[in-house]
């Protein structure tokens, strides 16, 4: 009889990510346009003694602020990880923005649109890079010479490397005997030999890791 596949308990809130990371690019879209509605206003105020060429350096120093963002926004996920990185960002773009509606001259009001607009350059990188990873691998190689492989991506993409090969039998089956290595979260589902048919095709289902044929009924 087939039982359930293992699931991956990150995967019960893997559903989020999407969602939540187009709502900050959402947001990061509408402070980027807001300028352009309230500067007709700030044109007007009679103490920031604004002209179109300033008013323009205002809107060009956030923008400035925004590209440095998102130059140096990889370097930082490296070093706090993505998610941090993700929350930081809107975290500091939220407020800084905010404060903006506060600034008593326009050099203030430039300089919190710069510090914000390094927030905003992040978001857009940041909410791209937690969509993609969180994947799983599955090894099924039985080669046994030394193998070289690049394992800084894996890491920060989260990647999970799952799977078995062929080794030294006395060792594996003393680690099972004592319990030092649980494989039972490998195994998917068991088939009846006499279902073999059923269970290669189920092999090929989302999320199922391994088939196991019991040779023993």
């Amino acid at each position: 009889m087939a039982t359930g596949a293992t699931v991956d308990p990150r995967e019960r809130h893997a559903g989020w990510v999407a969602p939540l990371c187009w709502m900050a690019v959402a947001l990061e879209g509408f402070d980027l346009v807001v300028l352009g509605v309230v500067l007709p206003a700030l044109l007007d105020e009679p103490g920031w003694g604004l002209t179109p060429n300033t008013a323009s350096l205002v809107s060009v120093i956030g923008l400035v602020g925004v590209m440095v963002g998102a130059l140096t926004v990889g370097t930082i996920s490296d070093y706090i990880g993505r998610r941090q990185t993700m929350l930081w960002t809107v975290i500091s773009f939220s407020i800084l923005t905010l404060l903006c509606a506060f600034a008593p001259n326009p050099w203030i009001f430039g300089l919190l649109r710069f510090l914000a607009g390094l927030g905003l350059g992040g978001v857009l990188p940041t909410a791209l890079a937690l969509v993609r990873p969180r994947g799983t691998i599955v090894q099924k190689t039985t080669v046994a010479g030394a193998q070289t492989m690049a394992w800084a991506p894996i890491v920060i993409d989260e990647i999970s490397v799952i799977g078995s090969r062929c080794g030294p039998f006395d060792r594996a089956l003393a680690a099972l005997a004592s319990g030092e290595v649980d494989v039972s979260g490998l195994v998917s589902t068991r088939f009846d030999l006499s279902r073999g048919v059923a269970a290669l095709e189920h092999a090929k289902s989302k999320g199922v890791l391994k088939v196991l044929l019991d040779v023993s009924t």
